[in-house]
């Protein structure tokens, strides 16, 4: 089994071991209150903040300002469609009342709004464990009000039951109104999702939450927040002051990648890039290849790899030092070992030099590289590889990072694994590679080493920026 990448593997091509990983969540909404009641904790400096009492929040049905009686539509109608909508896969939706559940509303009115208030006092204080028996009492008055649901959904929240707060709060949902209510119950679904390493799930319900109420700045923050994270430019584009904060974030991803705090709960889960930059757990960084640019080259003035990941997986990525800090410039590759069985993906690299290749945006980098991918079944003697060797230029354009490869040697084989290891069966092919400086190579076939001269020696000749990474 290959070891992590070290700092040789990384810049003089020696043996590059595993492959890798990849590579905010903001403070659970709370539940707005109506005239008559406290406003919404506000506990962190992200959180969604009350829209005219109701804007963030499940708004209370039963506590308005001046009538104690519950609105009966809304503790007896069938979901609304959008409601509905929102809350697709759930169980079938909840029941009408009798008219005899009805009458024990209008009767419990009262006492129900005085526990609901009650029970906010104490989540505004930080006093959830009361606050849940406020709220509890308050449910068995009204077992289908959204408010109370909503609110002891997010109490479990914050006492960190995920568990029991994605009950209650889609239990909420079902019997929501719709509107400014619903869409803070699925924001209260999203923060659960986030605070599981869920992004994806959580980005489906922040959605649900900014379609419910259209407009809202938190929601459409914490939206496009994730979807940055989903896009590789933008997740490209963060900018950390340092080449250690880089590092580090790379090894949080590691973290969240292996899933990591399942086995490890004892990790804590809001540790900073600077706090990472040594490794944790299973999850190794190394720093390497660090080279700066020419002076006065723009917009890259200075690279180097990172490379983060485990014993069976790992990332390499060129980071690349621009105006403000350092950014992933380019996830140039995915190392994996699957521990047994010669089954491996590789990559090495070599030495960064700078120069120029594409005009237009300052020198390039340039550096050699080798990629190797095989796999091999020794019952059946039978193996497939596929291999190159050759230059790799990376920049950097108004669109972010880029790095492209160029092959001087190619190798692909499946076959007879016996006569493959003993160098009889495959055949690679070479080519001596060129720039131009103009944004052209030029590869003309050579003879590998040891091999004979190709029949056809005519060189070709390409747009640097049309080659693929790999």
């Amino acid at each position: 089994m290959r070891a992590l990448l070290s700092i040789a593997a990384i810049v003089a091509l020696a043996a590059c071991p595993s492959k890798t990983t990849p590579s905010a969540s903001d403070a659970p909404e709370p539940s707005a209150d109506t005239a008559a009641a406290p406003e919404p904790e506000v506990d962190t400096a992200t959180a969604p903040e009350p829209e005219a009492d109701t804007a963030t929040a499940p708004e209370p049905e039963a506590d308005t300002a001046t009538a104690p009686e519950p609105e009966t539509d809304t503790v007896t109608a069938e979901p609304s469609e959008d409601t509905a909508g929102a809350t697709a896969g759930e169980t079938e939706g909840p029941k009408p009342l009798t008219d005899e559940e009805k009458a024990d509303l209008v009767k419990n009115a009262a006492t129900f709004k005085k526990l609901l208030n009650e029970g906010r006092k104490l989540v505004k204080g930080g006093d959830y464990e009361t606050a849940v028996k406020a709220y509890r009492a308050a449910l068995a008055l009204n077992p289908t009000n959204a408010s109370v649901l909503g609110e002891l959904g997010f109490a479990a929240l914050k006492q960190g039951d995920l568990d029991l707060a994605e009950e209650l709060t889609r239990r909420a949902i079902s019997y929501s109104r719709g509107g400014k209510q619903l869409g803070a119950l699925q924001y209260n679904i999203g923060q659960i999702f986030e605070k599981r390493d869920l992004p994806g799930d959580a980005l489906v319900a922040y959605r649900a939450s900014l379609a419910a109420r259209p407009g809202n700045e938190v929601v459409a923050g914490r939206v496009a927040a994730l979807e940055a994270m989903e896009n590789p430019k933008a997740r490209a584009a963060r900018v950390y002051p340092t080449l250690k904060a880089l590092a580090g974030a790379q090894v949080l991803g590691c973290l969240d990648y292996v899933g990591v705090w399942d086995e490890a709960p004892e990790i804590p889960r809001d540790l900073t890039p600077d706090q990472a930059v040594e490794g944790i757990g299973p999850c190794e960084v190394t720093i390497g290849g660090t080279v700066k640019a020419p002076e006065g080259n723009a917009p890259v003035t200075e690279v180097a790899f990172v490379a983060a990941g485990t014993s069976l997986y790992s990332t390499i990525d060129l980071a690349m030092h621009v105006e403000g800090g350092w950014i992933v410039g380019q996830r140039v590759f995915e190392n994996e070992n699957s521990g047994c069985c010669g089954a491996y993906r590789e990559f090495k690299a070599g030495d960064p030099t700078f120069r120029e290749v594409v005009p237009g945006h300052g020198a390039e980098v340039v550096f050699d590289v080798a990629w190797e991918d095989q796999d091999s079944d020794m019952g059946d003697n039978y193996i497939y590889h596929r291999s190159y060797e050759g230059p790799m230029v990376c920049g950097m354009d108004e669109d972010g990072g880029w790095c492209r490869a160029v092959h001087a040697r190619e190798l692909s084989y499946g076959g007879d694994l016996d006569k493959f290891l003993e160098g009889v069966a495959g055949s690679p092919r070479c080519w001596e590679v060129s720039f131009d400086g103009e944004g052209k190579y030029t590869r003309k076939p050579v003879a590998c080493k040891g091999g004979e001269a190709p029949d056809e020696a005519t060189p070709v000749t390409g747009e640097v920026l049309s080659l693929p990474l790999q």
